[in-house]
């Protein structure tokens, strides 16, 4: 039983599925889709000065630096919110970083599920990305 609690306390988080104009890459290979099922979802906050991380949240409430609440900080307005999607794709566990319209697209497809009485879990959920030159929106629809 106790090398249970240590296995359990030692694993790390998922690892991320990066979104480039081609493709999701994982283990080093870029695939134009990807069928998932969609466990979780986070929202996460950070705000950057000229490439440097000056705070961040990880639940979009309050700062990790400074303890501050999110909805009352004066540097808001700079701050880039973001989703995470925990994801698994053929059993295995990844998140998925999703940049701002690519988000606008999971939040559409999200309220478009819970509005039919579906869970996002039990949905197989195909994932497309379509090229934007420099960076790769993710699209969003329902295989089962």
């Amino acid at each position: 039983m106790r090398n249970d609690i240590e296995t359990i306390y030692q694993r790390s988080l998922p690892d991320f599925i990066r979104v480039l104009p081609e493709g999701f890459q994982r283990a080093g290979l870029v695939a134009p889709t990807l069928e998932v099922s969609i466990q979780d979802e986070q929202v996460v906050r950070k705000l950057w000065n000229h490439g440097t991380l000056l705070c961040q949240s990880l639940d979009g409430f309050s700062s990790l630096t400074t303890g501050k609440a999110c909805r009352v900080c004066r540097d808001q307005s700079r701050c880039t919110p973001q989703i995470v999607l925990y994801v698994l794709v053929d059993e295995t566990p990844f998140r998925i970083g999703l940049n701002p319209t690519s988000a606008q697209n999971y939040l559409k497809y999200r309220r478009r599920l819970l509005d039919q009485g579906q869970q996002l879990p039990a949905v197989v959920t195909v994932l497309t990305v379509v090229s934007r030159t420099t960076w790769g929106e993710v699209l969003f629809r329902e295989l089962f």
